[in-house]
């Protein structure tokens, strides 16, 4: 994955996150269950560009 890839996951995880702590702040348990789910996301994308760069040595 490029530099343009990884920096839209970035965002995605920023997204989550505060996604997560309005939705706790607000007591709107679907607007934080959406922000965790898009910090997982962004994780599991970024366990595979670690795997991917490790392949590719």
């Amino acid at each position: 994955m490029g530099i343009v890839d990884r920096a839209k996951n970035a965002t995605q995880h920023a997204v989550g996150k505060s996604r997560e702590k309005i939705g706790r702040a607000s007591g709107d348990a679907e607007l934080e269950r959406i922000g965790k789910s898009d910090q997982r996301r962004s994780k599991v994308k970024k366990a595979g560009e670690k795997i991917k760069r490790v392949f590719k040595r």
